[in-house]
């Protein structure tokens, strides 16, 4: 039995800098959900199903730290 592959979900406007992220981490056996705004890591989330363990975003964003906010409230993990 293989062992569950870590999830990341990044969020930021920087489409590149995503890309290259997840194409890195998903090399390293780790799944990743990039999004470039709050709203889509929602509609991702959703859509997925996904359980989220690492966050990584950007906090000039609007309404991005809304958002791990909420996303820490749902699983204690993500609060640290």
């Amino acid at each position: 039995m293989s062992k569950p592959r870590a999830s990341v979900l990044m969020v930021d406007s920087d489409i590149a800098l995503l890309l290259i992220l997840a194409h890195e981490l998903d090399q390293r056996g780790i799944s990743v959900f990039p999004a470039g705004s709050p709203r889509q890591a929602r509609v991702l989330i959703a859509k997925m199903n996904a359980t989220i363990d690492i966050l990584i975003i950007n906090c000039r964003l609007p309404g991005v730290c809304g958002l791990a906010g909420e996303m820490a409230g749902r699983n204690a993990l993500l609060a640290a």
